[in-house]
C-alpha cells in the first residue's frame, strides 16, 4: 500500500506528524516540525507500511527529499515568517534582507540533521516485515 490509498483519518490515526511516537520521547520534535507535517505523514505511513531494513533506509532517503523540496517551493516570504514564528532570535524585519539561498539553507540543515536523527533512532518504530 502506499499513503495516496490511504483515507485523511487513516493517516492521521497512523501519523502524529513529526516527532517521536515512542510516548516517553512524544515531547521531542524537530524545529519547524508543523511546516514539514506533510513529508513527516509519509514517512509515518511508509513506517507502517514496513518492510526491509533497506526500505527503511529508502524510507528515511525520501523524507530527507520530502522536506527538501517544502522547502523549494516555498516562497521566500513564506520561509521567512515560518522562520520568524518559530522563534529564531532574529527579527523578521533583518531576515527579510538575506538571500533566499541562506535562507533555505538553515532550513535544510534542518531537514538533514532530523532525517539523520531520525534514522539512527527510529529503527524501533519501524513494520519490520522480513529482509
Amino acid at each position: 500500500m502506499y499513503y495516496k490509498t490511504y483515507t485523511e483519518e487513516q493517516v492521521n490515526e497512523i501519523s502524529n506528524g513529526c516527532g517521536s511516537q515512542v510516548w516517553y520521547l512524544s515531547w521531542l520534535r524537530p524545529p519547524h516540525g508543523n511546516f514539514f507535517t506533510e513529508p513527516c505523514k509519509y514517512h509515518d505511513v511508509d513506517y507502517t507500511i514496513g518492510g526491509s531494513e533497506a526500505d527503511r533506509l529508502n524510507f528515511d532517503k525520501d523524507l530527507k527529499e520530502r522536506m527538501i523540496e517544502v522547502i523549494d517551493n516555498t516562497d521566500k516570504d513564506e520561509l521567512i515568517k515560518e522562520m520568524y514564528t518559530s522563534e529564531c532570535g532574529i527579527p523578521n524585519w533583518v531576515i527579510t534582507f538575506f538571500p533566499r539561498i541562506w535562507i533555505e539553507k538553515v532550513f535544510k540543515i534542518w531537514a538533514i540533521a532530523y532525517a539523520t536523527a531520525l534514522s539512527f533512532g527510529g529503527k524501533s518504530s519501524f513494520n519490520y516485515t522480513g529482509e
